[in-house]
């Protein structure tokens, strides 16, 4: 995505037929570059030095456009922006059922471009999490010249790096001190740098080189009671298969550390309707909750029309996993 603002702007980096023309339903996309420019690896390299320095967090970006709209009062489609993109993330509930985990996967941002690529022109697009991020970015600049501080209640604490000692708090109503523009503007590197973070794991799941297909890895951000987690996913294909003339086998890690369960991590790994399940918890009274449900989740897998090869809970951190790997020559020193 080249633009946020409607309408928003699809460049194709590699159409898979270059010689002819590409419609994204959005607009026209722009050809490959002309020769010379490189091959499709060399985009993908170059696409990746952009992105890498600049990645940063999901969660933070989106706790401090929270904590931004309390203290100032922001334009109103800067708060319509905010409060759409907030709604529209997953809840835990909603992420613990099949159809619910799908939308959020979907919806990560991870998929957006192939999305804008696949629509019928005139069809709205999608409000993904990083299509609501894009439109952030482009408002809160704007936001920076427009917004006004808040009226305080006297003597109310405010923002640490603010405050003055508490002997020179006035009397009557104070309002924040000047900065709201500086504010602002740091949200918006915040909400950048959580752009430029999906962007990385949309870059990841490029293949490249020989090998199997790389894989996703996808971040979805999930609404808790009163602050937001990070739900991790990494779908891979895996290396070998113990089915012989079968199909090659498919695995899910997770990762997801909620505040009233402590880090869980599990794997999935399926292969012709087969399902072997193996979850990790840090916390005892977690892994006991989750050994007596062990049955009832292989009686959902069979409900599924899945075949159970086991469910295991085991204690500790769990193995973790590893993002795709990326191409060998992201930085080319020459003396």
């Amino acid at each position: 995505v080249e633009t946020a603002d409607p309408p928003l702007v699809l460049r194709i980096l590699a159409p898979a037929d270059p010689g002819s023309p590409v419609s994204t339903g959005v607009r026209s996309a722009q050809p490959l570059p002309p020769a010379g420019h490189g091959t499709p690896d060399a985009v993908l390299r170059e696409a990746l030095r952009s992105v890498l320095p600049s990645a940063g967090s999901l969660r933070g970006a989106l706790e401090s456009v929270t904590r931004l709209l309390t203290e100032v009062r922001a334009p109103a489609n800067l708060s319509a922006v905010v409060d759409t993109t907030l709604a529209t993330l997953p809840t835990v509930n909603q992420v613990s059922k099949g159809p619910g985990l799908r939308a959020a996967v979907e919806d990560s941002g991870t998929f957006l471009e192939a999305r804008l690529a696949a629509m019928a022109p005139g069809q709205p697009p999608p409000t993904d999490l990083k299509a609501q991020l894009l439109r952030l970015a482009t408002l809160l600049p704007r936001a920076a010249t427009q917004a006004e501080p808040l009226v305080l209640p006297p003597r109310a604490a405010i923002a640490e790096n603010t405050a003055p000692p508490p002997g020179d708090l006035p009397d009557g109503p104070p309002v924040l001190p000047a900065g709201v523009s500086a504010g602002t503007l740091r949200t918006r590197s915040e909400v950048e740098a959580a752009i430029a973070r999906i962007e990385l794991n949309q870059l990841r799941a490029v293949p490249h080189g020989e090998g199997l297909h790389p894989g996703w890895l996808v971040e979805v951000p999930v609404r808790t009671t009163d602050h937001l987690d990070v739900l991790s996913l990494h779908i891979e294909p895996e290396t070998g298969s113990d089915l012989d003339g079968g199909p090659r086998p498919w695995s899910v890690s997770l990762t997801l550390d909620l505040e009233a369960l402590g880090p869980v991590q599990a794997r999935v790994v399926w292969q012709a309707g087969s399902v072997a399940t193996t979850i990790w918890a840090e916390d005892p009274g977690t892994l006991d909750l989750l050994r007596q449900r062990s049955e009832e989740l292989t009686a959902a897998l069979r409900g599924a029309g899945l075949e159970p090869r086991g469910v295991h809970c085991l204690p500790g951190p769990g193995p973790g996993f590893r993002a795709p790997r990326l191409p060998d020559t992201l930085l080319d020193l020459r003396a």
